[in-house]
């Protein structure tokens, strides 16, 4: 289970100065399952520890539109550590300060996407004696679960909800080309359709609904792990490259909307032996990219501090 925040208290606190913030903003960063805070301009609130997983990032967690609930997973009490610990689903209210687990949603990693009402919550679960691993959505009134497609344990990383909670964009590269050719699908949680929106990787719906701001995918045909951070709308068209970064690793995490999608806050690997980022934010009406923080902790989510 999650300690609570009395019993890790002898734990080394990270410094303000040290964890991303920005001003009027509350933002989640860590790296969950390991380690996840709630961030204002002035205040840091300590959400997620174990520190039997050292700085382990597993996890893309996430935080609903006003700020009060954060998704993501915590190791099984009782489990045995491995490469890959079992991980079970969890929410926790930043109004009463507890963690509620979801005892039939168990990860291996990956994505935990709140949806913007708190309401709902996605994930890839993992493959059970008794049913397959694919995308899983919750009811979080009811408990009910809803099964998506099925896909590997490993198949994709990242999801974001639309701002009306009707549908789901995430990665995947099942039955695609090896490497790096991934693809980002839309699936309608209602109708249960599924279509093949763009080549890309780590999409994320903007609050307004105009937008999928994604990770393009490096040009064969030139040498180098170049990327981009692109837009599309949710039908397929008006894609827009926004900037190009280089990185040595896959670049999993999804850019981050400002509430009124105004900018994106982008994570690029600094460090991937450390897994550090740097942190820019990019203003879409100019393209002014202005760097943030540098050997810094990823950002998940970004709401208006109250």
């Amino acid at each position: 289970m999650l300690l609570s925040l009395g019993s890790v208290a002898r734990l080394a606190e990270p410094k303000l100065d040290k964890v991303p913030r920005l001003s009027r903003a509350l933002l989640l960063a860590g790296d969950p399952p390991s380690s996840l805070w709630v961030v204002s301009q002035d205040k840091m609130r300590k959400v997620q520890v174990d520190d039997e997983l050292g700085r382990s990032s597993l996890i893309s967690a996430s935080m609903s539109a006003d700020g009060t609930i954060v998704a993501s997973a915590h190791r099984i009490h009782g489990d045995s550590f491995t490469r890959s610990p079992r991980l079970l689903v969890s929410t926790y209210s930043t109004t009463t300060g507890k963690w509620t687990d979801h005892k039939d949603l168990e990860v291996v990693g990956g994505a935990v996407a709140i949806s913007p009402d708190g309401s709902h919550l996605a994930c890839f679960a993992r493959k059970m004696p008794d049913a397959t691993s694919g995308l899983r959505v919750l009811d979080l009134n009811t408990e009910r679960i809803v099964a998506g497609p099925e896909l590997p344990e490993r198949a994709g990383s990242a999801i974001s909800w639309s701002p009306d909670g009707r549908s789901l964009a995430f990665d995947w590269a099942n039955g695609m080309s090896p490497g790096l050719e991934v693809a980002i699908f839309v699936w309608d949680v209602h109708t249960k359709a599924l279509r093949r929106l763009t080549n890309g990787l780590s999409p994320a719906w903007s609050p307004s609904g105009e937008w999928i701001a994604f990770v393009d995918l490096p040009d064969p045909a030139h040498s180098g792990l170049e990327y981009r951070f692109a837009l599309v709308h949710p039908d397929g068209t008006g894609y827009r490259a926004l900037m190009r970064f280089h990185s040595d690793v896959v670049p999993r995490l999804q850019p981050v909307w400002s509430p009124d999608s105004t900018t994106l806050l982008v994570n690029t690997s600094r460090n991937p032996d450390e897994d550090s980022f740097n942190l820019d934010t990019l203003d879409l009406a100019t393209l002014k990219r202005t760097t943030r923080f540098n050997n810094t902790r990823p950002v998940f989510a970004w709401a208006l501090a109250k």
